[in-house]
């Protein structure tokens, strides 16, 4: 993600890397809502560490809705992560694709994302 103008303003910059890991959906959707949500919180708090810290808090609240699940389920189902060739040998015929999957059965609650967002304000 990369905001030269955040928020509109030529003084401030936003920038971030967001790194899945059981899954790449939640970086993709972080990437998607991060800004949003920051902004968002900017309204409510205006000490900046403390506003850092609250918009990931923000990213996770936001995961646990209906909404977020159902997001992170679409996200899945249209691009289904490779599985480990030796899981291929020892999966079943049987066992469900991906894209068959309920939201609960892909275990969606096991997914995350490391963040690293650099805020500038040149004020």
């Amino acid at each position: 993600m990369a905001s030269s103008k955040f928020n509109k303003n030529e003084n401030e910059a936003l920038f971030g890397v967001f790194d899945g890991h059981g899954g790449r959906e939640v970086a993709v959707y972080s990437n998607k809502h991060y800004e949003d949500l920051l902004i968002k919180g900017l309204k409510e708090e205006k000490d900046v560490k403390e506003w850092l810290r609250l918009s990931f808090l923000s990213v996770d609240d936001e995961l646990k809705t209906a909404q977020g699940q159902n997001e992170l389920g679409d996200l899945r189902r249209e691009k289904p992560p490779k599985k480990p060739a030796l899981l291929n040998i020892l999966s079943d015929e049987r066992d469900k694709k991906d894209e068959e999957q309920t939201n609960e059965e892909m275990m969606l609650d096991s997914i995350g994302c490391t963040s690293n967002v650099v805020y500038i304000n040149k004020d």
